[in-house]
């Protein structure tokens, strides 16, 4: 991340970029790198970018391995909340699942399922 940092940092791009590729392999725990940092001490966008990135590695074929299935990949990132990844955002991260199951058993047509209209 430093590298790709200091590469980065002659083109124009967003704050959040740069901070999003410095930190992404930052951990929630502090046991990332380059800094150690932990909780909130990490960007937004590199916490964002930290789930982002492990999802697609293990959901994707890989030259020396498949891809996860969905749930095999969210059980293994839902055992690193709180270590690897924000709870915050893994809970906002695994509801876009659940809200899109939600759709697949409803039908497109239905509401958004949540607790004031299961009730």
């Amino acid at each position: 991340p430093t590298i790709a940092r200091s590469i980065l940092a002659s083109v124009e791009l967003p704050p959040a970029a740069l901070e999003a590729v410095f930190h992404h392999h930052e951990r929630y725990d502090g046991s990332g790198y380059p800094q150690g940092l932990t909780g909130k001490e990490i960007s937004l966008a590199g916490r964002i970018v930290a789930i982002s990135d492990v999802f697609d590695a293990m959901s994707h074929n890989r030259p020396y391995r498949e891809g996860q299935t969905l749930d095999e990949v969210l059980e293994m990132m839902t055992m690193e909340v709180g270590k690897h990844f924000d709870p915050d955002l893994m809970r906002e991260f695994l509801a876009l699942f659940q809200a899109r199951e939600d759709r697949r058993r409803d039908g497109p047509d239905q509401p958004p399922r949540n607790e004031e209209n299961t009730r």
